[in-house]
């Protein structure tokens, strides 16, 4: 493997380096996301669930077919509102007319597959083993200033029973903290919300080089403190995401490509 490290892979190096909490990472972080190819065409897998039986899961790329064929997915609308469905919710395949508003969906149905959509926001999967619960999160940085994450694992104990200790979460592909520069308003935001420690405003690299003249955000690791604050097991938390905005050319990035373009679709879904 090509040792050298682009600017992305040093920022996210070091920022997990130098952060409060403690992180495993691959020495290049995207490594441990594998590609792979089934009957819907390529998708991305987290090595971590793959080692878990009694799900399914994916994260589709560019030229994945219907992604969101048979796949529950709310009307997202950046906000923190989470819903629980069953076989009993109605299924509208149809993402511009989806009647329900939300942006975080959990399910114990087997067989249901449900997901959430994204081009940069960060989409995270959680799986409960024991009481065979699994959820889908769409975290972009309004969901994250608002701890969707850390809401829906509340959700999961309070309504499913589920304890912290069990549950398995990932983190699907994302914009990195290296690309996602933000205004100050957004940077002040995260602060307000006690995630100081995930707003980067100067970094300087190799040869005397300012990486950061603005302020930049690290989606991952604020969610990543969600699940650590919620009594998530460390050793239970797989953050090794493609940065979709340095692999816009195989998933898809809105702030590389413009809002239009396409989506990608993470889901997971309990083995009957």
């Amino acid at each position: 493997m090509d040792k050298s490290f682009s600017e992305i892979d040093y920022f996210v190096s070091v920022s997990f380096a130098i952060s409060k909490k403690c992180y495993i990472f691959a020495e290049i972080l995207r490594i441990n996301m594998i590609k792979i190819e089934n009957e819907r065409g390529s998708v991305l897998q987290s090595v971590l669930f793959n080692g878990q039986t009694g799900i399914e899961h994916f994260c589709s790329m560019r030229d994945c077919k219907h992604p969101g064929q048979g796949v529950w997915m709310p009307q997202q609308v950046h906000g923190t509102t989470i819903v629980v469905v069953d076989a009993h919710t109605p299924m509208d395949m149809d993402l511009e007319r989806q009647p329900v508003e939300a942006d975080a969906v959990i399910t114990r149905e087997k067989g249901m597959w449900i997901g959430v959509h994204t081009a940069d926001c960060v989409p995270v999967l959680l799986y409960d083993p024991v009481q065979e619960v699994v959820a889908a999160v769409h975290a972009g940085w309004r969901g994250t200033v608002g701890h969707i994450v850390r809401l829906t694992l509340q959700k999961m104990r309070e309504e499913m029973g589920c304890r912290m200790s069990d549950v398995f979460g990932m983190i699907g592909p994302s914009i990195s903290p290296m690309a996602y520069e933000v205004g100050e308003d957004v940077a002040d935001a995260f602060v307000k919300a006690g995630r100081g420690d995930c707003v980067w405003r100067s970094l300087w690299g190799p040869n005397g080089k300012l990486l950061l003249p603005k302020p930049h955000i690290d989606l991952w690791q604020s969610n990543v403190m969600d699940m650590m604050e919620a009594e998530m097991d460390l050793l239970h938390i797989d953050c090794t995401p493609w940065c979709t905005f340095e692999h816009y050319n195989e998933v898809f990035s809105a702030r590389k490509e413009g809002i239009g373009t396409g989506r990608i679709v993470s889901a997971i879904s309990l083995k009957r």
